[in-house]
């Protein structure tokens, strides 16, 4: 859980800051976003919650939370699926290559479920995007809607998920 400074403690070496060095999370996002996500004007936009992970000070990982329903609208996505009043949105989560595969984006989930607890959560995931996927499906997202458009030059294919 988070303490009164907003710290989400895993262990020695990791926790979560809210809002913590975007600098050095824009350089996470430039190192990885992998073509999956555009949108690096989010990490720094204020409206949106950044979850950082941080191990031994440095950021290794986070994720850009947008804390409204509307987010079908303003991501404009052709889809018709009415998410509920006051859901979120997981906007996007991005580790540094270096730390691929050691749980770092759960870690982050698990602050973001804990943190909107009784809240809906979403997200959008690319379907070709199967690591990520797999980590929301894991983590109890289940799938309520598909639509393909337009992305970035490319016809794409996308899922919505619910945590459950």
């Amino acid at each position: 859980m988070f303490d009164k400074f907003g710290f989400w403690y895993y262990n020695n070496s990791m926790e979560i800051i809210k809002n913590y060095k975007l600098d050095e999370c824009i350089k996470i996002f430039e190192n990885n976003h992998k073509s999956f996500v555009f949108d690096k004007s989010s990490i720094t936009d204020p409206i949106y919650t950044k979850y950082v992970c941080v191990e031994n000070g440095e950021p290794i990982g986070y994720a850009v939370v947008y804390p409204h329903n509307d987010f079908i609208a303003r991501e404009q996505f052709a889809c018709n699926y009415a998410s509920e009043p006051d859901s979120i949105y997981i906007w996007h989560i991005v580790v540094h290559s270096a730390h691929c595969g050691k749980g770092v984006g759960k870690f982050i989930n698990d602050a973001i479920l804990a943190d909107y607890k009784g809240r809906p959560i979403y997200c959008a995931i690319d379907k070709n995007n199967l690591p990520s996927l797999h980590l929301h499906q894991k983590q109890g997202f289940a799938i309520v809607a598909e639509f393909t458009q337009m992305f970035h030059g490319n016809m794409t294919t996308f899922a919505i998920l619910r945590h459950a």
